[in-house]
């Protein structure tokens, strides 16, 4: 029952770190299969005409593999090339800066969990807000991450539930974990963003050249979010441990009890969490 852990943040960054620590202290076997640079923002990006290198990570574990390309080559990698043929479960993240809303589909994170689901591995994508009530897509300049243990404490107990309790069809689980202490976890949806047209501004013109800033800068104002009762946004804001079930079945006439499931999921990582 192997976990495969996976990012875009890097394979030497603290959140990938962290949470493979808590998974192995509780017992749970762990393959590191991390792109070797940076790459969020690249959602379901692949690398399509080159060959990725895979190496061992340097001054890692034996099971620490890094990658130069995507998270979606990651998983292909794991899971398509053998790399980890015993998997059970792959879990991305944990992502600096959350994954709420409309943002998910931007996110390298949550398209390596996907790539997941497409292979009928189960997936779980997760996130740590940075600060409480950020929900900027880019993350603030000079402020450090919230502390990932509140995080890895989360992510252990999903991963146990998710090893005993079968996930119904292609569907990915996008967690998000609030900056201040949790006051429960709950099942969401996606919240909305609201983006208007024209709203980007010019920040240069050299020539026949203009030049934008696609998302604005990480200390703009954020684009306008939904923040109803039920979606990811409320509960980060709430303080509560946002888990949205996504579904990827292409046939909307199928019921995979997907509601049902993720309730009794939550009920068996709650006694994980004794809580």
């Amino acid at each position: 029952m192997t976990i495969v852990l996976t990012n875009d943040d890097g394979v030497t960054a603290t959140g990938i770190g962290e949470l493979g620590a808590a998974l192995a202290a509780a017992g749970l076997p762990v393959v590191v299969v991390a792109p070797e640079a940076n790459q969020s923002g690249v959602s379901r990006a692949a690398t399509y005409t080159n060959p990725v290198r895979v190496s061992r990570a340097r001054d890692a574990g034996p099971n620490v593999f890094s990658v130069s390309g995507t998270p979606v080559d990651c998983v292909r990698v794991a899971l398509g090339g053998g790399l980890v043929p015993d998997a059970s479960l792959v879990i991305s993240g944990i992502n600096h800066g959350c994954n709420a809303g409309d943002d998910m589909f931007n996110s390298g994170t949550v398209g390596a969990a996907i790539e997941s689901a497409l292979f009928g591995v189960p997936a779980m994508a997760i996130s740590q807000q940075s600060l409480p009530g950020h929900f900027n897509i880019l993350e603030p300049v000079g402020v450090p991450t919230a502390s990932f243990q509140q995080s890895s404490e989360y992510g252990v107990a999903l991963a146990r539930a998710l090893l005993n309790r079968p996930i119904p069809g292609r569907v990915v689980l996008n967690v998000n974990v609030p900056a201040q202490p949790a006051t429960g976890i709950g099942i969401t949806r996606l919240g909305k963003r609201f983006n208007e047209r024209n709203s980007l501004v010019p920040v240069a013109n050299r020539g026949p050249a203009t030049y934008y800033l696609v998302y604005g800068s990480s200390e703009d104002q954020p684009v306008p979010y939904e923040t109803a009762d039920g979606t990811d946004f409320a509960a980060l804001r709430d303080g509560v441990v946002s888990v949205t079930p996504v579904s990827y079945e292409h046939d909307p006439g199928v019921d995979h009890g997907i509601g049902e499931w993720a309730e009794a999921l939550l009920e068996d990582a709650r006694l994980h969490l004794a809580i």
